[in-house]
């Protein structure tokens, strides 16, 4: 169980989050995502839209500031059978054409933040 935690991580720093399995590693990285709540000693993350909806659950409080951007890695790598726009865009087959002019704009700033586009260039086609 993770309690009393306080962590400060200074700009540009790496962070590695290390520990035996079961220790918590993911539940604090969930934590610190807004992910995971607790409410009276019990992990919720699995209720997260009962807990959204219902005013009558109340999380525990919780201070975190957040100042820039965080990366996360998960362990289970969300790659879907469709093409890397679609993957990056998380487009599904309902309303294909809509989602699919209104992301174009995201596409392209994910395709260049991530500096992509040598790796899209050797592709054969795109």
């Amino acid at each position: 169980r993770l309690s009393n935690i306080s962590l400060e991580i200074f700009r540009s720093e790496l962070i590695c989050v290390i520990g035996e399995v079961g220790s918590g590693k993911s539940s604090l990285l969930s934590a610190i995502l807004g992910e995971m709540w607790e409410i009276e000693n019990k992990d919720l993350s699995e209720f997260s839209d009962q807990l959204q909806s219902n005013p009558s659950m109340k999380a525990s409080q919780q201070v975190l500031e957040i100042s820039g951007s965080i990366s996360y890695v998960q362990q289970n790598p969300w790659i879907q059978n469709k093409t890397i726009k679609d993957n990056i865009c998380g487009l599904t087959d309902e309303a294909y054409e809509e989602e699919f002019k209104r992301n174009n704009q995201e596409y392209d700033e994910v395709i260049k933040i991530c500096q992509l586009l040598p790796d899209l260039d050797i592709l054969p086609s795109r």
